[in-house]
């Protein structure tokens, strides 16, 4: 048999081998995955010659705004085997996973890439585009300025679950499975620490998560209120030797904007009718085309009072927008709020 397959359990210890030989991560790590993240239903295999020779995941996750969610799919590691790559199998296993995740009612789909030239391949064989996801500084006052809600909970990952549900600015959401995930791979490498914070009732009330990336410390995610960050930093201060500190901070923070992801559009109408809400004032007027998925082919108008009008496309009326990069830069020239998704501790692979 070949072609494109969802998994069963026979099949799993040869997607385990292809993602360990892909990408190098440890029994630790998968043994965790797979145990408390993996979900089968959201996988896609290609077979050819009776032997699993590519993969990628597409589990839902929620991305929230405030009050707001919507449904997006998150891809991860998409990977193909050494010897088969070349042959166009990714691209047929990320189509069907557009599809998929379209059909399931995701806005969404959201992909980090492990190397720098995935960027324009993703774009190039999926349609995705870069987006702001995060903020870098060195500057402990940025990392003082991005707060959170005054929220606490009994454990760290009931704390982590508890405040994205609160963090107002967009940012995808993980799974529970994922933080356990994410959690034990912290504890288990000399390389990463992640901190808490208990308030005076021992309630986890915020933490911190730093990486050594071999010049310095990076801080990856910081959550908490003002007070709950100075205590942190002061906390981190005394554990880790003194070296520099690079402080991965949310979007809307100041410092350097950085992209670490990229997002493609899945239904059309529910995005526009997002980025309304967010600048009602937003005009537009334009046509797009979609080979892959054509139920969002249309023409989207408005005028600015923050009504979208959907109709058909009038036959060489114009030259149709047909990428989520191209929608994104038209919206741009427009609205006063630009775009950008937090994406913290999100697997880039």
């Amino acid at each position: 048999m070949q072609g494109i397959l969802t998994p069963h359990e026979e099949l799993e210890g040869e997607v385990r081998a292809l993602w360990q030989l892909c990408f190098g991560d440890d029994d630790l790590f998968l043994d965790s995955y797979f145990a408390d993240a993996y979900q089968r239903e959201s996988t896609l295999l290609y077979q050819e010659e009776g032997r699993i020779v590519a993969h990628l995941q597409y589990p839902q996750l929620s991305l929230i705004e405030t009050t707001e969610t919507m449904q997006a799919g998150y891809i991860l590691a998409a990977c193909t085997h050494p010897d088969y790559r070349g042959r166009g199998y990714m691209r047929g296993l990320l189509t069907e996973a557009l599809r998929r995740e379209q059909e399931r009612g995701d806005v969404l789909s959201v992909i980090i890439p492990a190397e720098g030239w995935l960027w324009d391949y993703y774009q190039r064989i999926g349609g995705y585009a870069s987006l702001p996801n995060a903020r870098q500084t060195e500057d402990e006052c940025d990392v003082l300025d991005e707060v959170d809600p005054d929220y606490t909970a009994a454990t760290l990952l009931d704390y982590l679950c508890g405040i994205e549900e609160r963090i107002a600015e967009p940012h995808l959401t993980h799974s529970r499975g994922m933080w356990e995930v994410i959690l034990r791979d912290y504890e288990v490498h000399l390389d990463r620490l992640v901190q808490e914070h208990r308030d005076q009732a021992g309630r986890v009330a915020g933490a911190i998560f730093v990486v050594w990336v071999g010049e310095g410390y990076s801080a990856e995610a910081i959550f908490g209120t003002r007070e709950v960050r100075e205590a942190l930093l002061r906390k981190l201060g005394q554990a880790l030797p003194p070296n520099s500190f690079t402080y991965n901070l949310r979007p809307s923070a100041r410092g350097r904007s950085f992209s670490k992801g990229m997002i493609r559009i899945l239904d059309m109408p529910a995005f526009l009718q997002y980025c309304l809400r967010r600048d009602p004032e937003l005009a537009f007027d334009f046509d797009y085309e979609d080979e892959v998925l054509p139920r969002q082919n249309g023409h989207y108008h408005c005028v600015g009072d923050g009504k979208l009008i959907v109709s058909e496309v009038k036959e060489g009326a114009s030259t149709p927008v047909r990428s989520t990069a191209e929608v994104l830069e038209f919206l741009g020239l427009t609205s006063s709020h630009r775009m950008g998704i937090a994406l913290p501790l999100f697997f880039d692979r």
